[in-house]
């Protein structure tokens, strides 16, 4: 007999019983969660950063969310609750994930990884901005964090780098200016190998076919 689809309570009740017992106690510690006005306990607190950052819903739709299960806040209020989290969430994960112990590099090189992402408003039907990012593949903190409008396409020149620094990146920024220049400046680059944009060749300029050279 199939069994009846599970309502959202039930759901989230579960999920809280496969989280660590120590969810309210680090929400306290970590200052997320003080005392109860609106949001009346950490498990309330832990819906809202699931809401936002599990189903991706925009500070407007989980504010309406929770209006509806609970009292009416507004979106200003939940981007406030959300900064205060992110010890807690932090600790939270470590709880569940314990780290493995990575053997230390030698000081002064960092492996980063780039990317870019586009965004767009409400109700748009393409490109409003775009995001470009980068991470520190070791300590997964962002090293590079801005956003230009949707004519700046991605390209490694956008990012600083120096000696020691090892760019990872996709074949959307393999671009053979912008690595020569990260390579000037004391960089490597390790890319997906992109022939559109950066065109191969042997020494007397004849171009090097990788694909018959297989």
């Amino acid at each position: 007999m199939k069994q009846p689809p599970k309502n959202k309570e039930e759901l989230f009740d579960e999920l809280l019983q496969d989280l660590p017992p120590e969810v309210e106690t680090l929400a306290y510690e970590f200052k997320a969660f003080v005392r109860g006005r609106k949001i009346k306990n950490p498990n309330e607190l832990l819906r809202v950063v699931l809401l936002y950052c599990g189903l991706d819903q925009s500070l407007r739709e989980v504010a309406g969310n929770f209006t509806l299960l609970e009292k009416r806040i507004t979106d200003e209020a939940i981007r406030k609750r959300l900064r205060a989290c992110e010890p807690w969430v932090k600790a939270l994960l470590s709880e569940m994930l314990p780290e493995r112990k990575l053997s230390d590099l030698p000081d002064g090189l960092r492996f980063l990884a780039f990317d870019g992402s586009s965004i767009q408003g409400p109700g748009a039907t393409g490109t409003d901005y775009r995001l470009h990012i980068g991470m520190d593949l070791v300590t997964l903190e962002f090293t590079h964090f801005f956003v230009t409008d949707k004519y700046t396409g991605e390209s490694l020149k956008h990012y600083p780098l120096g000696g020691g620094d090892v760019a990872v990146v996709d074949r959307g920024l393999c671009h053979a200016n912008a690595i020569k220049e990260k390579r000037k400046e004391g960089a490597d680059v390790i890319a997906r190998y992109n022939s559109a944009s950066m065109p191969l060749h042997y020494d007397n300029e004849t171009p090097l076919d990788l694909v018959k050279e297989r």
